[in-house]
């Protein structure tokens, strides 16, 4: 029998990006003001769902397809992907007629969720490879004039994998990625700089 903590589900007890619960990452607030339309978006790597409660509550998203295989790795076991996951469910329930879960590996994910996505949110494992590999599978997803960002991007030690992945990429297909003071621009005042990253794809 599975345990689980009290939980409101517009107010996730577990956050990320070093937030008090309900602190909306950079990329959102970025998308909140710019983006009014509905929007077809995705996220990569779930997990507890409280960064996806995050976007459903702010945005005006159409179709959003949740991504994560729930497949051990680090610290991370099977009992406790397995709680995670059903919380993310829970969490998630109130907007059960626009999330589509899709329980694969980002590969395996990129070749099932339909293209012309208005953004994709990569929060998958934070090495260089697997970020630049999630980078890569899903910026061809992407339409014209989308956008396909990330979390854990930063000047920290631990944020350097994602900071080089990320550029190279971009450096390799000719989009340059924005600075440090226009990502700031987005920062709220409980997290720590930076924290996100996220580029618009040409039309």
């Amino acid at each position: 029998m599975i345990e689980f903590t009290p939980l409101e589900v517009h107010n996730p007890a577990r956050y990320s990006c070093g937030g008090p619960p309900d602190t909306p990452r950079p990329m959102t607030l970025f998308l909140r003001e710019n983006h009014p339309d509905p929007m077809i978006g995705v996220e990569v790597g779930v997990l507890e769902g409280a960064h996806a409660v995050s976007m459903l509550s702010l945005l005006n998203i159409s179709n959003f397809y949740l991504v994560d295989p729930y497949l051990p790795y680090g610290d991370l076991t099977d009992l406790i992907l397995e709680k995670a996951r059903i919380k993310a469910i829970r969490y998630t329930k109130e907007w059960d007629d626009i999330v589509e879960w899709v329980y694969y590996t980002s590969k395996d994910a990129a070749n099932i969720v339909p293209n012309e996505l208005d953004f994709v949110y990569i929060d998958g494992p934070h090495s260089y490879s697997n970020t630049y590999f999630d980078i890569n599978a899903w910026y061809p997803k992407v339409k014209g004039g989308g956008y396909i960002g990330g979390h854990n991007y930063g000047n920290t030690k631990g944020a350097v994998p994602t900071v080089e992945a990320v550029h190279e990429f971009m450096e390799n297909i000719g989009i340059e990625v924005p600075g440090w003071d226009y990502y700031n621009k987005w920062a709220c005042t409980h997290l720590p700089p930076h924290c996100d990253w996220w580029v618009r794809k040409p039309e």
